[in-house]
């Protein structure tokens, strides 16, 4: 699995500092540096979003059911 975020420097590291990781950062576009791009790819995306479904009850159903087919297939 693979997800990414984009938002400005400071949410993402506030992401970062959630999760206790440290990634780069990439710019969103050529033409400005205000919003930048955080990516998370293999287990490291996995166990985010375990993190983020555990106990959920407000969800879109469309990404829940991407979350519970990468369950089957990479557990």
């Amino acid at each position: 699995p693979s997800i990414s975020c984009i938002s400005t420097t400071t949410f993402l590291n506030q992401i970062q500092n959630y999760f206790n990781t440290n990634k780069t950062l990439y710019n969103n576009n050529k033409t400005n540096d205000i919003t930048k791009v955080l990516k998370y790819n293999g287990q490291e995306a996995f166990n985010i979003i375990k993190h983020l479904y555990k106990d959920s009850k407000i969800y879109l159903t469309r990404k829940y059911n991407k979350y519970l087919e990468y369950c089957r297939l990479y557990e």
